[in-house]
């Protein structure tokens, strides 16, 4: 039985929605927590092994302390599946993420493989994710770099 073959339109959608989650990435690597703005709605329910935030900007302090302290870090997501219901869509997406913090050497690596199951909403004429739930399956390294 052969799957039935998206709509152009659903094709666009699911570029737009892949393009959020990958400027998470760009935003989070690179410190450019500004644009969380164009990944998160305002009022967003974030899950992960750092504990539970409820808006944009509680999630947005939260990394740019961590970007104070790490060196350098490193956020990949891969083999996304998305689907797109109307104005609501759900994205499951593959996560590595690597933490360096030198002045931890030579135990100065902290490595996490998961995944993120999110929900978006189209809102002003652009797709953001309105709950994320980040699930660590496994890590290697030291995980004390993560903390001030």
């Amino acid at each position: 039985m052969r799957v039935p073959r998206p709509s152009l339109e659903d094709l666009v959608e699911i570029y737009e929605i892949n393009q959020v989650l990958n400027l998470y990435s760009t935003a989070v690597n690179r410190g450019r927590f500004d644009l969380f703005d164009d990944c998160f709605a305002s009022s967003v329910h974030i899950e992960n092994q750092a504990g539970v935030f409820t808006t944009r900007d509680e999630f947005r302090s939260l990394c740019i302390a961590r970007d104070t302290f790490l060196d350098a870090n490193f956020h990949m997501i891969g083999n996304v599946s998305i689907t797109v219901m109307e104005h609501r869509a759900t994205a499951f997406s593959y996560v590595l993420s690597q933490h360096v913090r030198n002045t931890f050497a030579p135990n100065h690596h902290y490595l996490i493989g998961g995944w993120n199951d999110d929900v978006l909403e189209y809102q002003g004429g652009r797709w953001l994710i309105v709950r994320r739930t980040q699930t660590q399956v496994w890590s290697d390294g030291n995980p004390d770099i993560l903390h001030e």
